[in-house]
């Protein structure tokens, strides 16, 4: 759906997909069915946190969500399908309604997408939020070549279970 959008949008698109993502199954949009840019999706409502994100940060949100659930932590997962255009009012929508914010986002922490979404939700929500938004990420450094070396760069899905605890400490 999102490479649809890309085909037959007016202005030039850039479609990034990772390797883990593209063969993944679940749900997709019928075919034919374009998705818009810019228009993030609310894929799991919930009222005690809004974790943020794309790609393969959504798998991993949405399984800590699940076995949250069981403890009556309810997590709303936004994803955000384009990072340029930015969906701020359906971001900003959702943290309103929460009142707390984890972005994860498979990149590098400082100076990237992340970094953006957290300035925007500040921006809007300053003095609203319960807690603050905090930062899932890989870490700051050249992405490394070996697999062994990668899985130590890339962020551990246990780390988004910790920020969520650690916003609804506050």
């Amino acid at each position: 759906g999102l490479m649809l959008g890309c085909i037959f949008d007016d202005d030039p698109c850039l479609f990034i997909e990772d390797a883990v993502t593209r063969t993944q199954t679940g749900p997709a949009p019928e075919k034919g069915v374009k998705i818009p840019l810019g228009k993030a999706h609310v894929v799991k409502p919930g009222k005690d946190v809004s974790v943020i994100g794309y790609g393969r940060a959504l798998r991993d949100s949405l399984t800590i969500a699940e076995k949250l659930e069981g403890e009556g932590i309810s997590v709303e997962i936004v994803d955000l399908r384009t990072v340029s255009p930015l969906d701020s009012d359906t971001v900003i929508q959702s943290v309103a309604r929460t009142g707390r914010a984890v972005v994860v986002h498979e990149a590098p922490k400082s100076f990237g997408v992340g970094a953006e979404v957290v300035a925007r939700i500040q921006e809007a929500l300053y003095g609203q939020l319960k807690a603050p938004v905090l930062r899932v990420a890989s870490r700051d450094v050249t992405v490394p070549f070996t697999k062994v070396l990668e899985q130590a760069y890339l962020y551990q899905p246990s780390a988004i279970e910790a920020a969520i605890r650690k916003t609804l400490e506050k």
